[in-house]
């Protein structure tokens, strides 16, 4: 479902698909999980003080389709009338094929305690409570895609927050301005 677009991670050269919410939703959890696969063999490579192995493990977790909020979003594609409509009345169909929030919880849970999971220095791919192979796409094998994706989205971190600094400190320098001023213009008590 998702196309692997390094270039425009934040829609600002393409349009955003308004009309297909689960393309946006595709990347995200894409992007996510090649991140998560950069980011370990960072971890993996870095040297501690203490020549200890790193104790960092990444697992990437999908829970399945399961009957909660973004679903209903994700089926009502973004809020029209009809689509949330046509939602309700196919609702015992989700109930009878997806599962509950709280199944879906048990994947997560998986993650956390499962031994085979926690004493690994490799991304787990975890799914429906199983330890799973890595997705057959080719973003998955290329190392370079994945380290281009990491480079960008820390570029694009810190341009936003050399822009929210740079903003604070304008509102900083304003409200230091004007409290100067009040106090100027205050008039002082006669004794």
């Amino acid at each position: 479902m998702a196309e692997f677009n390094v270039d425009d991670l934040g829609y600002v050269h393409r349009p955003y698909p308004k009309n297909k919410p689960y393309l946006v939703s595709g990347e995200a959890k894409l992007y996510l999980a090649l991140s998560a696969y950069q980011r370990q063999r960072e971890f993996n490579s870095y040297e501690r003080k203490d020549k200890a192995p790193s104790n960092v493990h990444f697992a990437v977790v999908d829970p399945g389709m399961m009957r909660s909020p973004s679903l209903k979003r994700f089926f009502s594609l973004g809020g029209r009338l009809w689509t949330i409509l046509v939602y309700l009345i196919l609702w015992p169909i989700w109930w009878l094929f997806f599962k509950s929030s709280v199944d879906g919880a048990q994947t997560m849970l998986f993650a956390c305690l499962a031994p085979d999971v926690i004493n690994t220095h490799e991304v787990s791919y975890i799914s429906q409570c199983k330890v799973r192979d890595v997705p057959p796409r080719s973003e998955f094998k290329d190392e370079e895609k994945q380290k281009l994706l990491v480079e960008r989205t820390r570029t694009m971190l810190e341009q936003v927050e050399k822009h929210a600094a740079s903003e604070r400190n304008k509102k900083e320098k304003a409200e230091q301005k004007q409290s100067q001023k009040t106090k100027k213009n205050k008039p002082q008590d006669k004794k």
